[in-house]
């Protein structure tokens, strides 16, 4: 399995266009093939293939391959099975170099030209050229299981096996196709030829494309796929011994290959055939099966995999876990395909691929023996029209003829009616519904996306249905080995399992793994309306009537009904172009360009992240880099060297994929020539030619073109570049572990004194301690608290002193950092070997660098307290919102100080203290909004003061609490006209302003305690039926009076309500450090029961400095309760968000950086 591009300049050379689509290709197409790279080129014309290799695995079997001449030549990617059969024959007139297929495939065009095509019994896209004809050819499997796009214009033709990699071709016409939009949103998929780009093309499966002297010839098919309906010609038992024969024919030739298989396994009736299959093979392979914890098929996988012998695993996974897929989903699937099964197969590929380069699946049984629910029409054939069952079938089969409501042109033909003819000229009703699935559903969705997802996983997909003569043989069975009677169905392939497996797994009902839409579009409403704002702007609002579609959004996310998979396809199809297209165009080269000659063709470069320096930039070097290796591919390895910096190995400290070796600076610098170095500075003195400063890199796109330029990148620096996004960095780490040993030891620690989110962690360096901060002051500061604390240093003094306190948790070093130049200070710079410049005067053994990552580990656990910026608590706080020591994330998050359970309050500090810009930073890490996966967001009330932005849940609150309610009640009344009971409290006004029977007035004020003309709040929550509550708010309004109220409110009576909602004032008091402790302790308790969902500042308030940051007087948040909801992370929303809007309409809202 590989992946194949190629473009043909039709009138002149163009060189440098050529080396640029090289570069292109390589980069986006290199999941496909990992192991290879190879081109053809010639004076106007480019070819490659990017290989996966799984037989003849050696350079032997790199393409291109060529006839003798090198005159003709082919790249391909796929698999024929039959491949050793077709070349016996062949032998005699070919010289063959090789024992792949690829070479076969060559051969055999060479001696029957086109028609070849049509005996090869395999999957494959292909290219076949010939330059005496000045021609090629392209071509399809029958069953469409390897994709192949084609784009033509005027001055080039153009091929990929993926879309993006024509998007990102240079001059190209990306002008839109509105039938391709109607075919999308009415099937779900774009049927062959047609995309939604008016030049780009499908080729159809079981077709060859030829062009001679850039003149484009029709399209023609190799191999028709039709189903007939004979009368029986045998007995059912003849018919269950040939599809025995062929099955095990088939499922042999599947397991060829030179590198590990496995089988997914649902435990249904055709995945269990396949299975069966495999143990009559004597192959002893792994199985694999997904599910969830509510729905799985797990136990008839597990009973099936027993039975057979074979090693079975099971991967449970959960919502969240769907969800946060969406983006990385989106990109793999490579065009918009709206079958949310995509997000589990994703889930499973991911998996599988840790063991396995191939894996057998059960893809084609249903098409061909007749399995689908839709198939049961034919009980029906006497009594329908071929009109009536023309219909009752697209209906059934998720079909959606409302498809014009959604584009600009209401009158576009409908997508299914170019197959109405087929239909029409088939013999029977059940063999026209088969030939337009095999034709349609089953290459452009079930083979597309396994194509896709596998191979973004570097996983080939094989199909031992989908066989030629396994085909042949469905193509002439009577129905009655398919649907005997009403109910049945698939009657063969049940008569011949049940030669392998009991009646459970034959005869109980299909199931299949179906992924609701609802779980996975749950949290998407921002983001699908600032998709459709973005999309206003571009060629995609003159096809799609985005004002209709937004609509149907805005009813969807308030709880009106609306179709679900209808919903589904307009998400996708939206969060694809405003989201995922973008990234495929092409990107402007750096700032400065670069002359970066072209890689050699035979094999791919390997790149080097060099970590040196102290243990946190080493793992800021790491962690980049295998960013880098996601987003660009290519093979890696790890330098570190070992010197006075970190004296530990890798593998003392750390558990990764890549090879390590410890090649050095010196190394590098003295190899040069043979390397292109990504670095900070050129502190060494490398020729500039071999240099790219990455200092003025601002994003991904400025990263390309070291990466595309084929040559061996070595990247060296110890920052993680700002513009990197949380999901990319916990990917990252989610390939490095650290060292088993290492782990233990701080689990030890973190279970025996009892770390978590309650302890306050504090680091303490040596080159910070009694310069940068008043040591005696924090020492006092934490012995007078009654918090528990974690203290780490790399000062023997700093352990001892605060390892003496009751209430401070301290890890027991043996080893401690060094100065390496006695007499100099720790501050003092100093000189390596290789004549590099360090800031610090530090040496630093093996045993100190594994302590000093066990300081990390457990402080990633603690809620941290900066007391100065470095890389240490950088890197710990990494490890805390990644999970990365195990046994549950840390609740604080990247960068967060929330703590998840109760503390002891701390003690306030001496009343002179001032409020420094740390202390005000640590705030706002209190109240920094988190992202809710499990709902969204809707704005209840005004469109100004008055109206709140809260959880979609809380439309179905019965039972809410408004305290100062004044003369604005329009988010009490929203609420009550959906059935709420509102309690509302104000001690200022007689009366409500409200009339609805939903809401009931007190004329009472909220207080800290019971003291008329005030209840405290447990009073107030008394009045409520908390029998019968469901989705309780706490609403708050009270002019400041809410701090001593919150402060006096007990965590039980809090935790109640679901979502606390309120504005919160006097915030320019913060300079005072009796109101700054006091606030930070009512956030502090918050925090253990709620998150901040939602935060925005009333503009009526203005901005204060505050430790010189802009600072809102007052502010209005939301908090969810942490056991009602799942959270993804912190939210990187503006603030204002969509949903905000001014409270005074006249001024301008104001916009929050700093949170």
């Amino acid at each position: 399995m590989c992946g194949i591009a190629g473009i043909w300049l039709k009138h002149s050379a163009d060189p440098q266009r050529l080396d640029r689509a090289a570069a292109l290709f390589r980069q986006s197409l290199h999941h496909r093939g990992p192991d290879a790279f190879g081109l053809h080129r010639s004076e106007r014309a480019l070819f490659v293939n990017l290989r996966l290799a799984i037989v003849d695995r050696g350079a032997a079997g790199n393409q291109p391959f060529y006839a003798p001449g090198r005159r003709q030549g082919i790249v391909y990617n796929g698999e024929v099975y039959n491949w050793a059969a077709l070349r016996a024959p062949l032998e005699a007139g070919f010289p063959f170099v090789s024992h792949t297929d690829t070479e076969v495939v060559l051969a055999s065009w060479l001696a029957h030209g086109d028609d070849a095509l049509a005996a090869l019994n395999g999957m494959f896209a292909v290219c076949l050229w010939d330059e005496d004809r000045d021609s090629f050819v392209l071509a399809r499997d029958r069953f469409g299981a390897k994709p192949l796009y084609v784009y033509e214009d005027e001055h080039c033709i153009a091929f990929a096996s993926e879309l993006k990699a024509l998007l990102g071709l240079e001059g190209l016409d990306l002008s839109l196709d509105p039938q391709g939009f109607q075919d999308y949103l009415a099937m779900r998929y774009n049927l062959a030829p047609r995309t939604q780009f008016r030049r780009i093309e499908k080729l159809p499966a079981g077709q060859l494309l030829r062009f001679e002297g850039g003149r484009r010839q029709p399209a023609r098919a190799f191999a028709a796929l039709e189903i007939a309906e004979p009368a029986p010609d045998r007995s059912a038992a003849d018919y269950v011994d040939e599809l025995d024969a062929l099955l095990t024919r088939s499922v042999r030739g599947q397991l060829m290959g030179e590198v590990p298989i496995g089988v997914l396994l649902s435990g249904g009736l055709d995945s269990s055939t396949i299975a069966a299959y495999v143990h009559k093979a004597g192959a002893n392979l792994k199985t694999y099966s997904i599910g969830f914890p509510e729905v799985n098929e797990f136990a008839y996988a597990r009973d099936v995999a027993q039975r057979f012998g074979l090693d079975h695993i099971e991967l449970c996974i959960t919502q969240d876990e769907l969800r946060a897929q969406t983006d990385r989903v989106l990109r793999e699937l490579d065009e918009p395909i709206a079958d949310p099964a995509c997000f589990a197969l994703s889930r499973l590929c991911q998996r599988v691929a840790e063991d396995v380069t191939v894996m057998l699946s059960g893809e084609g049984g249903d098409e061909l023996f007749a399995g689908y629910a839709q198939h049961q029409l034919v009980a029906q054939e006497g009594q329908l029209s071929r009109d009536a069952a023309f219909g009752q079938y697209f209906l059934r089969a998720a079909y959606n003829p409302d498809a014009n409501d959604w584009l600009r042109d209401k009158a576009l033909p409908a997508a299914h009616l170019r197959y109405r003819a087929g239909f029409d000229r088939a013999d029977t009703l059940l063999s026209g519904m088969q030939t337009y699935e095999l034709r349609t559903w089953l290459p452009e969705d079930l083979m597309m996306k396994a194509d896709k997802i596998g191979m973004a996983h570097s996983l080939e997909g094989r199909f031992p249905f989908l066989d030629n003569e396994v085909f042949a043989f469905a193509a002439r069975l009577p129905r009655a080995m398919k649907i005997p009677a009403a109910g049945a169905s698939k009657q063969v392939l049940r008569d011949l399992v049940a030669r392998h497996l009991p009646a459970s797994v034959i005869e109980r009902p299909k199931m299949g793994f179906s992924v609701p839409p609802g779980y996975i579009m749950a949290p998407l409403h921002g983001r699908l309306m600032g998709a459709i704002e973005q999309l206003r702007r571009t060629p995609v609002a003159e096809v799609l009537d985005l004002d209709a579609i937004a609509l149907l959004m805005t009813r969807l996310y308030s709880g009106q009904p609306v179709a679900g998979f209808k919903a589904w396809n307009l998400a996708v199809l939206l969060l694809w172009w405003a989201e995922v297209y973008p990234t495929f165009l092409p990107r402007p080269a750096p700032a400065a360009p670069l002359d970066l000659p072209s890689a050699p063709v035979a094999a791919a470069p390997v790149h080097h992240v060099l970590c040196d320096g102290g243990l946190s930039n080493r793992f800021n070097a790491l962690i980049f880099a295998l960013v880098l290796r996601e987003r660009f591919g290519g093979d890696w390895r790890i330098s570190w060297p070992i010197n006075n910096w970190c004296e530990a190995p890798f593998d003392a400290l750390f558990e990764c994929d890549l090879p390590v070796d410890d090649l050095s600076i010196e190394h590098y610098k003295a190899h040069e020539r043979e390397h292109l170095l990504l670095m900070h500075e050129n502190q060494l003195g490398f020729a500039p030619e071999q240099l790219v400063i990455n200092r003025g890199l601002r994003g991904y796109a400025d990263y390309a073109a070291p990466f595309a330029s084929g040559r061996s990148v070595v990247y060296y620096n110890n920052l993680i570049p700002d513009f990197v996004p949380p999901e990319d960095l916990a990917r990252a780490l989610a390939r490095l572990r650290p060292n088993a040993a290492v782990a233990r030891r701080a689990a030890a620690f973190v279970r025996e004194q009892r770390i978590g989110a309650d302890v306050i962690g504090l680091h303490i360096r040596k080159t910070d301690f009694g310069s940068r901060v008043d040591d005696a002051a924090l020492f006092e500061q934490v012995r007078q608290s009654p918090a528990r604390y974690f203290v780490c240093s790399d000062a023997a003094e700093v352990n001892a002193r605060f390892a003496a306190l009751p209430n401070c948790a301290v890890f027991e070093k043996t080893a401690l950092p060094e100065k390496l130049v006695a007499g100099a200070g720790w501050q003092d710079p100093t000189e390596d070997a290789a004549g590099r410049r360090f800031g610090f005067n530090v040496s630093r053994s093996a045993t100190a660098v594994v302590e000093g990552l066990i300081d990390q580990l457990i402080l990633s656990r603690t809620h941290i307290m900066s007391t100065s910026p470095s890389t240490f608590l950088h890197t710990a706080r990494l490890f805390g919102s990644n999970d990365f020591l195990g046994g549950g994330p840390s609740e604080q998050g990247a960068g967060t100080a929330v703590p998840a359970a109760a503390a002891a309050p701390k003690a306030p500090p001496a009343a002179e203290q001032p409020v420094t810009q740390a202390d005000v930073l640590d705030f706002l890490n209190l109240i920094r909004p988190w992202q809710m996966s499990s709902d969204h967001k809707i704005r209840i009330g005004a469109d100004a003061d008055g109206g709140y932005v809260m959880p979609s849940s809380s439309l179905r609150s019965n039972a809410v609490l408004s305290i100062g309610i004044g003369r604005e009640v329009s988010f009490d009344e929203a609420l009550a006209q959906r059935g709420a009971r509102v309690l509302q409290f104000d001690h200022t006004i007689d009366a409500s302003p409200s009339t609805h029977p939903g809401c009931e007035f007190h004329r009472v004020g909220w207080g800290p305690d019971d003291a008329p003309p005030f209840l405290s709040l447990a009073s107030m929550s008394r009045m409520l039926d908390w029998s019968q509550a469901r989705h309780a708010i706490l609403k708050f309004d009270t002019e400041g009076a809410e701090w001593d109220c919150l402060t006096q409110a007990s965590s039980e009576d809090l935790a109640r309500f679901e979502v606390l909602t309120g504005e919160f004032h006097e915030f320019h008091n913060l300079v005072n450090r009796a109101f700054f402790d006091r606030a930070r302790g009512v956030f502090e308790k918050l925090g253990r029961t709620h998150r901040v969902i939602h935060l925005h500042a009333n503009n009526a308030g203005g901005m204060v400095m505050l430790g010189g940051l802009p600072f809102p007087r007052l502010l209005e948040l939301t908090w969810m309760r942490i056991s009602a909801a799942s959270f993804h992370g912190h939210s990187n929303e503006p603030i204002p968000g969509p949903l905000d809007r001014p409270n005074v309409p006249r001024l301008p809202e104001l916009i929050l950086r700093a949170f």
